[in-house]
């Protein structure tokens, strides 16, 4: 996983320490250039104890200039991915939900993030559905635990996330400002769910519709995992890049049918035409003296045919991009 996550090009890397050990814990950092934030995820250690969660199920913001850190965000039991929505400049992330509930509880999901916003752990989930195994209960938490905006389904592991806004890129214009995910999997779950990368798309900043199925079949017949989908980025040609840590892998995608090509304005010239020549004609002879007229006009040239521009080849949907 970290081999190829790494091959993604992750631009920055958060050090968190954990106030109990005294250890530092990387985990993936997205900088908000207009105030110089990075903000930084930390999953629950739930073995230790509700006690011991200090700073984790939580989103923290920190101040790379003066080290102050504050928490931006808290009852993500285990947010993952990090990424700004284009069309609102808002915070999101996806989030891996609580397991020993069945099969089809608790969805994992995808979610806008408020400063100083509460989404539910370890007391609630998606909003005022209690979980009654947590002892002592916190009705006064659960009443204001926000619900996320979108189900991603149970037990799919969610991780990466990208939201798509390249104009005139690899990928076709229904994918603009939408997100893409990438599912690592279930473990404990019958059938399995994930191991693929999903499309959500948007409208207004908001999901707007069911997700798409993007790369599948990293399950085979027998169901053996041949994948597994971890982070996924954008390039700088608006190719899909997927990061896969099972079979050790960057998978790039790319549309299949070929962009049109952008128009160019051609540069009008600014140098005007010469005036035409005059020149001075003799004075005509008298009439018993006129010389016959003679003309000559010479034969217009053809012009060649112009050649007609060979047809775009296209290109394949899905490469390795590992080296």
């Amino acid at each position: 996983m970290e081999n190829a996550a790494r091959r993604l090009g992750v631009e920055e890397e958060l050090l968190l320490v954990d106030p109990d050990t005294g250890h530092a814990s990387p985990r993936s950092g997205e900088v908000l250039a207009e105030h110089h934030r990075r903000y930084g995820v930390r999953p629950v250690q739930a073995s230790h104890g509700l006690d011991k969660e200090l700073y984790r199920a939580a989103i923290l913001e920190v101040d790379p200039r003066t080290h102050q850190m504050r928490v931006f965000a808290t009852g993500l039991r285990n947010p993952n991915g990090l990424a700004w929505n284009p069309e609102t400049g808002e915070l999101w992330t996806v989030v891996n939900e609580r397991d020993l509930l069945g099969n089809d509880l608790v969805p994992d999901f995808l979610t806008s993030v408020r400063d100083g916003g509460f989404y539910g752990w370890p007391y609630s989930y998606f909003g005022p559905h209690v979980d009654e195994r947590v002892k002592p209960q916190r009705p006064d938490l659960v009443a204001r635990a926000i619900v996320p905006d979108y189900a991603l389904g149970a037990h799919t592991a969610s991780l990466g996330l990208a939201f798509y806004k390249s104009r005139d890129g690899a990928l076709p214009d229904h994918y603009m400002n939408g997100a893409f995910i990438g599912q690592h999997g279930s473990w404990n779950r019958k059938p399995l769910s994930g191991y693929k990368v999903i499309f959500v798309p948007f409208s207004k900043g908001k999901p707007s519709g069911p997700a798409e199925d993007v790369l599948t079949t990293f399950v085979n017949d027998q169901g053996d995992a041949q994948g597994r989908p971890v982070g996924v980025a954008i390039d700088r040609t608006g190719a899909l890049l997927v990061a896969d840590d099972v079979g050790n892998s960057v998978w790039r995608v790319q549309g299949t049918a070929p962009r049109p090509a952008r128009k160019t304005p051609q540069p009008q010239s600014q140098t005007a035409p010469p005036p035409p020549v005059q020149q001075e004609l003799p004075a005509s002879p008298p009439p018993e003296q006129q010389p016959a007229e003679v003309t000559s006009q010479a034969e217009p040239k053809s012009q060649p045919a112009a050649e007609s521009a060979p047809e775009p080849q296209s290109t394949a949907s899905l490469t390795d991009a590992s080296p």
